[in-house]
Protein backbone atom coordinates (compact mmCIF):
# COMPACT_ATOMS: atom_id res chain seq x y z
CA UNK A 1 0.00 0.00 0.00
CA UNK A 2 1.44 3.38 -1.18
CA UNK A 3 1.29 7.22 0.60
CA UNK A 4 -1.44 9.24 -0.79
CA UNK A 5 -0.68 11.79 -3.17
CA UNK A 6 -3.28 14.27 -3.76
CA UNK A 7 -5.54 15.49 -5.71
CA UNK A 8 -6.81 12.35 -6.11
CA UNK A 9 -9.70 10.83 -8.49
CA UNK A 10 -12.76 10.33 -6.81
CA UNK A 11 -13.99 6.38 -7.53
CA UNK A 12 -16.70 6.72 -5.13
CA UNK A 13 -18.38 8.31 -2.09
CA UNK A 14 -21.00 6.48 0.82
CA UNK A 15 -22.88 8.41 3.52
CA UNK A 16 -23.58 7.76 7.33
CA UNK A 17 -24.09 9.44 10.55
CA UNK A 18 -22.71 8.88 14.22
CA UNK A 19 -24.60 9.60 17.08
CA UNK A 20 -22.73 12.11 19.25
CA UNK A 21 -23.11 12.28 23.03
CA UNK A 22 -20.38 13.04 26.13
CA UNK A 23 -19.50 9.68 25.40
CA UNK A 24 -16.96 8.81 23.18
CA UNK A 25 -18.20 7.38 19.74
CA UNK A 26 -15.73 6.07 17.33
CA UNK A 27 -16.14 4.60 13.33
CA UNK A 28 -13.77 2.88 11.31
CA UNK A 29 -12.84 3.92 8.04
CA UNK A 30 -14.95 1.49 5.78
CA UNK A 31 -12.29 -0.14 3.21
CA UNK A 32 -8.17 0.81 2.57
CA UNK A 33 -9.92 2.89 -0.73
CA UNK A 34 -11.27 5.27 1.66
CA UNK A 35 -8.87 7.96 1.96
CA UNK A 36 -10.88 11.07 2.31
CA UNK A 37 -14.03 12.08 4.48
CA UNK A 38 -16.16 14.97 4.91
CA UNK A 39 -16.86 15.86 8.85
CA UNK A 40 -20.11 17.71 9.35
CA UNK A 41 -22.01 18.14 13.05
CA UNK A 42 -24.76 20.92 13.02
CA UNK A 43 -25.53 22.14 15.92
CA UNK A 44 -22.61 21.21 18.52
CA UNK A 45 -19.06 22.17 18.42
CA UNK A 46 -17.27 18.42 18.81
CA UNK A 47 -13.97 17.12 19.39
CA UNK A 48 -11.91 14.92 16.89
CA UNK A 49 -9.14 12.19 17.01
CA UNK A 50 -7.69 10.25 13.26
CA UNK A 51 -7.02 6.99 15.25
CA UNK A 52 -3.94 4.78 14.50
CA UNK A 53 -4.97 1.48 12.04
CA UNK A 54 -5.04 -2.05 12.72
CA UNK A 55 -1.88 -3.79 10.29
CA UNK A 56 -2.73 -7.24 10.76
CA UNK A 57 -4.84 -9.97 12.82
CA UNK A 58 -4.47 -12.97 13.75
CA UNK A 59 -6.04 -16.14 15.37
CA UNK A 60 -4.04 -18.54 16.96
CA UNK A 61 -6.08 -22.18 17.01
CA UNK A 62 -3.63 -24.03 19.52
CA UNK A 63 -6.14 -27.00 18.91
CA UNK A 64 -4.77 -27.33 15.41
CA UNK A 65 -1.24 -27.98 13.73
CA UNK A 66 1.17 -26.41 11.43
CA UNK A 67 0.05 -23.66 9.76
CA UNK A 68 -3.49 -24.87 10.48
CA UNK A 69 -3.40 -23.04 13.34
CA UNK A 70 -3.09 -19.85 12.18
CA UNK A 71 -6.22 -17.79 10.75
CA UNK A 72 -5.78 -14.61 8.83
CA UNK A 73 -8.51 -12.20 10.13
CA UNK A 74 -7.19 -9.28 7.76
CA UNK A 75 -7.57 -10.59 4.28
CA UNK A 76 -10.38 -10.39 1.18
CA UNK A 77 -11.58 -13.38 2.23
CA UNK A 78 -12.54 -12.36 6.27
CA UNK A 79 -11.10 -8.94 7.21
CA UNK A 80 -12.19 -7.58 10.22
CA UNK A 81 -10.89 -4.37 9.65
CA UNK A 82 -13.04 -3.17 6.22
CA UNK A 83 -16.12 -3.05 7.61
CA UNK A 84 -17.70 -4.89 5.04
CA UNK A 85 -20.19 -7.83 5.71
CA UNK A 86 -17.93 -10.71 6.31
CA UNK A 87 -16.70 -11.43 9.55
CA UNK A 88 -15.00 -14.11 11.14
CA UNK A 89 -17.25 -16.49 10.39
CA UNK A 90 -16.83 -19.48 12.27
CA UNK A 91 -13.34 -19.26 13.10
CA UNK A 92 -13.68 -18.45 16.60
CA UNK A 93 -16.51 -20.43 17.30
CA UNK A 94 -15.80 -22.11 20.91
CA UNK A 95 -12.98 -20.25 21.59
CA UNK A 96 -11.18 -22.40 24.56
CA UNK A 97 -8.86 -20.94 26.93
CA UNK A 98 -5.45 -21.69 24.74
CA UNK A 99 -6.40 -19.68 21.84
CA UNK A 100 -6.10 -16.05 21.28
CA UNK A 101 -6.22 -13.00 18.95
CA UNK A 102 -3.19 -11.19 17.98
CA UNK A 103 -4.11 -7.85 16.72
CA UNK A 104 -1.07 -5.64 15.41
CA UNK A 105 -1.56 -1.86 15.57
CA UNK A 106 0.59 1.17 13.66
CA UNK A 107 0.87 3.06 16.40
CA UNK A 108 0.49 3.22 20.59
CA UNK A 109 -3.53 2.29 21.41
CA UNK A 110 -5.91 2.96 24.19
CA UNK A 111 -7.99 0.20 23.23
CA UNK A 112 -10.37 -1.21 20.51
CA UNK A 113 -13.97 -1.45 19.16
CA UNK A 114 -15.49 -4.47 18.54
CA UNK A 115 -18.49 -4.43 16.32
CA UNK A 116 -20.73 -7.94 17.09
CA UNK A 117 -22.33 -10.54 14.71
CA UNK A 118 -25.68 -9.47 16.09
CA UNK A 119 -26.95 -12.41 15.93
CA UNK A 120 -23.77 -14.41 16.82
CA UNK A 121 -22.76 -13.23 20.44
CA UNK A 122 -21.18 -14.99 23.16
CA UNK A 123 -23.78 -16.15 25.28
CA UNK A 124 -21.92 -18.45 27.94
CA UNK A 125 -21.30 -16.73 31.32
CA UNK A 126 -17.93 -15.76 33.10
CA UNK A 127 -15.48 -15.76 30.35
CA UNK A 128 -13.72 -12.86 30.54
CA UNK A 129 -11.16 -11.18 28.42
CA UNK A 130 -7.54 -10.40 28.87
CA UNK A 131 -5.33 -8.05 26.98
CA UNK A 132 -1.77 -8.31 27.29
CA UNK A 133 0.98 -6.31 25.42
CA UNK A 134 5.39 -6.52 25.11
CA UNK A 135 6.90 -4.46 27.31
CA UNK A 136 10.43 -5.18 25.80
CA UNK A 137 10.36 -8.90 25.31
CA UNK A 138 7.73 -10.02 28.04
CA UNK A 139 4.17 -9.99 27.99
CA UNK A 140 2.58 -7.77 30.48
CA UNK A 141 -1.01 -8.08 31.50
CA UNK A 142 -3.43 -4.86 31.40
CA UNK A 143 -5.87 -4.16 32.89
CA UNK A 144 -8.59 -3.63 30.79
CA UNK A 145 -12.58 -2.19 30.82
CA UNK A 146 -15.01 -4.85 28.65
CA UNK A 147 -17.35 -3.17 27.47
CA UNK A 148 -18.17 -6.05 25.07
CA UNK A 149 -19.34 -7.92 27.99
CA UNK A 150 -23.04 -8.26 29.47
CA UNK A 151 -24.16 -10.37 32.48
CA UNK A 152 -23.02 -12.49 33.76
CA UNK A 153 -19.36 -11.83 32.71
CA UNK A 154 -19.96 -12.60 29.15
CA UNK A 155 -17.13 -11.56 27.33
CA UNK A 156 -18.20 -10.35 23.36
CA UNK A 157 -22.12 -10.67 24.59
CA UNK A 158 -22.36 -7.00 23.00
CA UNK A 159 -20.87 -4.54 20.61
CA UNK A 160 -18.60 -2.17 22.74
CA UNK A 161 -15.02 -0.46 23.33
CA UNK A 162 -12.34 -2.12 25.09
CA UNK A 163 -10.04 0.26 27.12
CA UNK A 164 -6.81 0.01 28.82
CA UNK A 165 -3.42 2.41 29.65
CA UNK A 166 -0.42 0.62 27.93
CA UNK A 167 2.80 2.25 29.17
CA UNK A 168 5.91 1.49 27.65
CA UNK A 169 4.48 -0.88 25.00
CA UNK A 170 7.31 -1.44 22.42
CA UNK A 171 6.91 -1.90 19.08
CA UNK A 172 7.95 -5.55 17.94
CA UNK A 173 7.25 -8.39 15.36
CA UNK A 174 7.76 -12.12 15.26
CA UNK A 175 9.23 -14.81 12.93
CA UNK A 176 12.67 -14.12 11.68
CA UNK A 177 16.12 -14.74 13.33
CA UNK A 178 14.00 -15.21 16.79
CA UNK A 179 16.20 -15.40 19.71
CA UNK A 180 14.71 -16.76 23.29
CA UNK A 181 15.02 -14.24 25.45
CA UNK A 182 15.33 -11.30 23.50
CA UNK A 183 12.60 -11.79 20.50
CA UNK A 184 8.92 -11.59 21.86
CA UNK A 185 6.97 -15.39 21.48
CA UNK A 186 3.65 -15.49 21.26
CA UNK A 187 2.92 -17.82 23.88
CA UNK A 188 4.14 -20.86 26.13
CA UNK A 189 1.26 -23.05 26.55
CA UNK A 190 1.18 -25.52 29.01
CA UNK A 191 1.62 -28.98 27.29
CA UNK A 192 0.16 -30.70 30.20
CA UNK A 193 2.80 -33.10 30.12
CA UNK A 194 5.97 -33.54 32.55
CA UNK A 195 9.51 -34.96 32.19
CA UNK A 196 9.61 -38.38 33.59
CA UNK A 197 13.58 -38.80 34.55
CA UNK A 198 16.61 -36.41 35.12
CA UNK A 199 17.89 -34.47 32.33
CA UNK A 200 22.00 -34.17 32.51
CA UNK A 201 22.66 -31.25 29.27
CA UNK A 202 23.59 -34.02 27.04
CA UNK A 203 20.05 -36.38 26.35
CA UNK A 204 18.29 -35.95 23.28
CA UNK A 205 16.03 -38.68 23.55
CA UNK A 206 13.36 -37.55 26.50
CA UNK A 207 10.81 -40.00 28.15
CA UNK A 208 7.90 -37.89 28.97
CA UNK A 209 5.09 -39.19 32.12
CA UNK A 210 2.65 -39.73 29.06
CA UNK A 211 2.32 -40.17 25.58
CA UNK A 212 3.25 -37.21 23.79
CA UNK A 213 2.55 -37.42 20.46
CA UNK A 214 -1.00 -35.30 20.67
CA UNK A 215 0.60 -32.36 22.75
CA UNK A 216 4.06 -32.40 21.41
CA UNK A 217 4.52 -32.78 17.90
CA UNK A 218 7.47 -32.67 15.37
CA UNK A 219 8.47 -29.25 14.41
CA UNK A 220 6.97 -27.64 17.74
CA UNK A 221 9.49 -25.66 19.92
CA UNK A 222 9.50 -26.98 23.35
CA UNK A 223 10.92 -25.40 26.86
CA UNK A 224 11.87 -26.61 29.98
CA UNK A 225 12.97 -23.72 32.62
CA UNK A 226 14.85 -21.62 30.45
CA UNK A 227 16.00 -24.22 28.05
CA UNK A 228 14.45 -24.25 24.25
CA UNK A 229 14.66 -27.55 22.48
CA UNK A 230 13.71 -28.58 18.85
CA UNK A 231 11.47 -31.53 18.75
CA UNK A 232 12.90 -33.78 16.01
CA UNK A 233 10.35 -36.93 16.40
CA UNK A 234 7.65 -37.43 18.77
CA UNK A 235 6.46 -41.18 19.58
CA UNK A 236 3.92 -43.06 21.81
CA UNK A 237 6.60 -46.02 22.18
CA UNK A 238 8.08 -45.52 25.54
CA UNK A 239 6.37 -41.88 25.72
CA UNK A 240 9.83 -40.12 23.97
CA UNK A 241 10.37 -37.11 22.56
CA UNK A 242 13.42 -37.20 20.63
CA UNK A 243 14.93 -33.55 20.54
CA UNK A 244 18.04 -30.76 19.72
CA UNK A 245 18.68 -29.15 22.32
CA UNK A 246 19.51 -25.38 23.86
CA UNK A 247 18.35 -23.91 20.38
CA UNK A 248 17.07 -20.32 19.36
CA UNK A 249 19.96 -18.75 21.63
CA UNK A 250 18.55 -20.59 24.68
CA UNK A 251 21.67 -22.95 27.14
CA UNK A 252 21.33 -26.56 27.80
CA UNK A 253 20.95 -27.51 30.89
CA UNK A 254 20.33 -30.28 33.77
CA UNK A 255 16.13 -30.36 34.61
CA UNK A 256 14.63 -32.79 37.45
CA UNK A 257 12.00 -35.62 36.97
CA UNK A 258 8.70 -33.97 36.67
CA UNK A 259 9.69 -30.43 35.21
CA UNK A 260 6.70 -28.50 33.50
CA UNK A 261 7.11 -29.06 29.74
CA UNK A 262 5.48 -25.84 27.60
CA UNK A 263 5.12 -25.44 24.02
CA UNK A 264 7.15 -22.23 22.61
CA UNK A 265 4.74 -20.42 20.38
CA UNK A 266 7.11 -17.71 18.36
CA UNK A 267 5.83 -18.89 14.59
CA UNK A 268 3.09 -16.18 13.58
CA UNK A 269 2.90 -16.16 9.60
CA UNK A 270 3.82 -12.08 10.08
CA UNK A 271 7.14 -10.72 10.74
CA UNK A 272 5.10 -6.76 10.46
CA UNK A 273 6.66 -4.39 12.97
CA UNK A 274 4.03 -2.74 14.77
CA UNK A 275 2.41 -2.62 18.54
CA UNK A 276 0.83 -6.34 18.83
CA UNK A 277 -2.03 -7.24 21.28
CA UNK A 278 -2.54 -10.43 22.59
CA UNK A 279 -6.18 -11.02 23.82
CA UNK A 280 -7.65 -14.44 25.18
CA UNK A 281 -10.54 -15.13 27.27
CA UNK A 282 -10.13 -17.66 30.65
CA UNK A 283 -12.94 -19.31 32.57
CA UNK A 284 -13.49 -21.91 29.40
CA UNK A 285 -14.64 -22.03 25.92
CA UNK A 286 -17.13 -19.03 24.36
CA UNK A 287 -19.81 -20.06 22.84
CA UNK A 288 -20.32 -22.28 20.22
CA UNK A 289 -21.39 -19.68 17.79
CA UNK A 290 -19.46 -16.20 18.44
CA UNK A 291 -18.54 -14.16 15.78
CA UNK A 292 -16.58 -10.58 15.62
CA UNK A 293 -18.12 -8.59 12.55
CA UNK A 294 -15.28 -5.46 12.19
CA UNK A 295 -12.49 -4.66 14.78
CA UNK A 296 -11.10 -0.99 15.27
CA UNK A 297 -8.89 1.08 17.20
CA UNK A 298 -9.28 3.70 20.22
CA UNK A 299 -7.40 6.73 20.39
CA UNK A 300 -5.03 6.75 23.59
CA UNK A 301 -5.25 10.45 23.95
CA UNK A 302 -8.22 12.88 25.27
CA UNK A 303 -6.90 15.71 23.84
CA UNK A 304 -8.92 15.73 20.55
CA UNK A 305 -8.66 18.25 18.42
CA UNK A 306 -11.62 20.91 18.47
CA UNK A 307 -13.91 21.63 15.34
CA UNK A 308 -17.26 23.93 15.24
CA UNK A 309 -20.20 23.40 14.56
CA UNK A 310 -22.05 24.15 10.95
CA UNK A 311 -18.68 23.96 9.09
CA UNK A 312 -17.57 21.04 6.77
CA UNK A 313 -14.23 19.65 7.44
CA UNK A 314 -12.65 17.56 4.35
CA UNK A 315 -9.71 15.44 5.81
CA UNK A 316 -7.07 13.83 4.04
CA UNK A 317 -6.37 10.12 5.56
CA UNK A 318 -2.75 8.13 5.22
CA UNK A 319 -4.21 4.51 5.15
CA UNK A 320 -0.75 3.35 6.15
CA UNK A 321 -0.71 4.69 9.50
CA UNK A 322 -4.83 5.38 9.93
CA UNK A 323 -8.29 3.11 10.39
CA UNK A 324 -10.73 5.21 12.73
CA UNK A 325 -12.10 7.80 13.81
CA UNK A 326 -13.76 8.91 17.10
CA UNK A 327 -15.55 12.21 18.50
CA UNK A 328 -17.01 13.63 21.73
CA UNK A 329 -19.37 16.25 22.75
CA UNK A 330 -18.58 19.01 25.70
CA UNK A 331 -22.40 18.34 26.47
CA UNK A 332 -25.51 17.85 24.88
CA UNK A 333 -26.26 15.33 21.83
CA UNK A 334 -25.72 15.91 18.17
CA UNK A 335 -25.49 13.56 14.66
CA UNK A 336 -21.64 13.93 13.08
CA UNK A 337 -22.50 13.32 9.32
CA UNK A 338 -19.65 11.64 7.60
CA UNK A 339 -19.20 11.31 3.89
CA UNK A 340 -16.49 8.93 2.93
CA UNK A 341 -14.67 9.22 -0.19
CA UNK A 342 -12.66 6.33 -2.04
CA UNK A 343 -9.89 7.89 -4.20
CA UNK A 344 -7.50 5.98 -6.07
CA UNK A 345 -4.68 7.92 -4.27
CA UNK A 346 -1.33 5.30 -3.67
CA UNK A 347 -2.74 2.41 -5.25
CA UNK A 348 -4.86 1.24 -2.94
Amino acid sequence: MGGASYPAGVVNVTGETLSLSTTLASLGMPGIETKQAIIYNPATDFRLHINPLIKAIWFYDNSQTGVAKWVNLKTNGIDLTDRTTTGSGTALDSITTSDRLLICFSDVVGGFYVDMNDSSVNATANRVMQCTYPVAAVWTALTETDGTIVATAKSLGVDGAVTFTATGWTSNHFGGNHKYGTHLAIDDVDSGLDTAEALDATETDITMDADPSSAIVAGDYIIIGSEVMYINASSATGNLLTVTRGVLGSTAATHSTNADTYIYRFDCPDAIDGFWLKVNWTGGDLGADTEIQNIWALNKNSSRGYFRAGVEYPISFDRRYTGAIEAILAAGTDTLQVTWVRTVAGGG
